[in-house]
């Protein structure tokens, strides 16, 4: 399996590239089936860079050439279906490539052959407005995801489905609201009702059969997050909605687990600890914990997670 490498995020200052600058003549361009598929990876994870998108493809087509998928990602740049988000001319120490967003002749591309993206929002401002932070965040998203993906494919006997592509599963009050995977919750703290809500970074299920999903909330940490605040408020609004059946109301979902991947073993243990002051030491098993090292050494279906319960937790554990 091709699981690329995911590391801990690091940036150094370097002169603004002319690669983020379009060609004023662009070359002549025809649209391809791999070009809808490499437009829809990038809508789906919000950002990617060329070396993701290059081991996405080559999931389904091992033989695919980077040289052609390279081109083909130059061209879509270059015709405005893909945009290079400007926050990289600070480069991107963990992920060399360029990175790119979704265009706007991209997003009414997409939107036409039905995905679900709005067409009407200005891509090209959301794009440039990106902070580098925000953006090695979503680009650490991407790669556990391609991690999966790739997993899975190995598998043969397992499906991904995540973010968007899981709205079908959502009871129809859901799809209809402005933002179906955040949920609200009230925690009571000293007497006094606490509004909060959670937004995983990512939502995903592994189908194992008809009649058969498991669901996972995914935080990634970059190690920035205060364990005892913004993580804390995480735990306890997720540990809020399951004890509120938040999951099954909202997303349709009859369990889930939260999976947080962590730079190092210290930081998991620290975690542990304050969940465990959170949830009073129960529903251990519920928060699942992971490192960059474990999951690009076995893969995110193997025996690689730890729980307040005990270590090298797999997944498909029972499958």
């Amino acid at each position: 399996m091709n699981r690329g490498t995911l590391r801990p995020m690091l940036t150094t200052q370097l002169s603004r590239p002319k690669r983020l600058s379009r060609p004023q003549t662009p070359p002549p361009f025809r649209l391809t089936d791999r070009d809808v598929a490499l437009l829809q990876a990038v809508a789906r994870w919000r950002f990617a860079t060329s070396d993701q998108l290059l081991r996405f493809a080559r999931i389904s087509d091992p033989m695919a050439s980077e040289q052609n998928i390279t081109r083909r990602l130059m061209a879509l740049f270059a015709h405005r279906y893909l945009d290079r988000p400007s926050n990289q001319h600070v480069q991107l120490q963990s992920f060399s490539h360029l990175v790119y967003g979704v265009g706007r002749k991209g997003a009414n591309l997409l939107a036409e052959l039905g995905e679900d993206i709005d067409p009407r929002l200005k891509w090209a401002t959301k794009n440039r407005r990106a902070s580098n932070a925000w953006l090695l965040h979503a680009l650490g998203v991407t790669e556990t995801m391609i991690l999966f993906e790739a997993a899975c494919a190995a598998r043969g006997n397992i499906a991904l489905r995540d973010g968007t592509s899981l709205l079908e599963y959502f009871p129809a009050s859901t799809r209809s609201l402005r933002d179906p995977f955040r949920l609200r919750v009230t925690i009571t703290d000293k007497g006094k009702k606490i509004p909060l809500s959670v937004v995983p970074d990512r939502l995903l299920s592994l189908i194992i059969s008809d009649d058969r999903r498991l669901n996972f909330a995914l935080e990634l940490d970059t190690g920035s997050m205060s364990v005892t605040g913004r993580f804390a408020r995480k735990i306890s609004a997720y540990l809020a909605a399951y004890r509120d059946d938040r999951h099954r109301e909202q997303w349709g979902f009859q369990g889930f687990r939260v999976a947080t991947v962590t730079p190092s073993e210290k930081r998991i243990q620290n975690m542990l600890a304050a969940q465990s002051v959170i949830s009073g030491g129960k529903l251990g098993g519920m928060f699942i914990y992971t490192t960059p090292q474990r999951l690009n050494a076995r893969g995110p279906l193997g025996p690689i997670w730890i729980t307040g319960e005990r270590d090298d937790v797999s997944l498909l554990e029972g499958v």
